[in-house]
């Protein structure tokens, strides 16, 4: 996992002499700045998919996650909550490509994190259902991809209110299919 601390002569952690400001990184190393494998990096990758996606440059955005994804994987373990936001946004770049066995495999691992953390109700399950359903949908299965938007759309009237669309604000998912 991440650790903090070392020994430092410029005040360090909460200006305390002797201490260095630094972390373990995903491959484990003492790092003193923010190395390509930081978490603080992934995090950036994974936010800057949205940016491929716009440019419609599904294979940089596919490479930038996948990335993200494995930093995330080591540092906070492969169930974490932040892994699985990785996994929906890989999931939906690979969809983009047209692999959709491998969107469909990423988005429910992805589902399984969300709704142990979450519960069934969360509005991230519910999203992250809808873009399965998409892939489900992909892959000639209409009977499953209506199963899992009907159970998206209950989830998310439940969260919204009955009839009211997300806004402007609220995110869409990631892709539709």
């Amino acid at each position: 996992g991440v650790q903090w601390g070392g020994n430092c002569t410029r005040g360090g952690v909460g200006g305390r002499r002797g201490m260095r400001f630094g972390w373990v990184c995903g491959r484990g190393v003492w790092c003193g700045a923010w190395c390509a494998c930081h978490v603080w990096v992934a995090s950036s990758r994974v936010n800057w998919c949205g940016v491929y996606r716009e440019l419609g440059d599904a294979g940089g955005r596919r490479d930038l996650v996948g990335r993200g994804v494995r930093i995330l994987e080591a540092a906070f373990g492969a169930d974490h909550v932040g892994v699985a936001s990785a996994l929906a946004s890989l999931g939906c770049a690979c969809g983009d490509l047209g692999d959709a066995v491998k969107m469909r495999d990423l988005l429910e691992r992805a589902l399984r994190i969300f709704e142990a953390a979450f519960g069934a109700d969360h509005v991230a399950v519910a999203r992250t259902r809808e873009n399965l359903g998409c892939a489900y949908g992909n892959l000639g299965d209409a009977g499953k991809k209506t199963a899992l938007l009907e159970r998206a759309l209950r989830h998310e009237e439940v969260a919204l209110g009955a009839g009211q669309r997300r806004g402007a604000r609220s995110p869409a998912p990631s892709y539709r299919g």
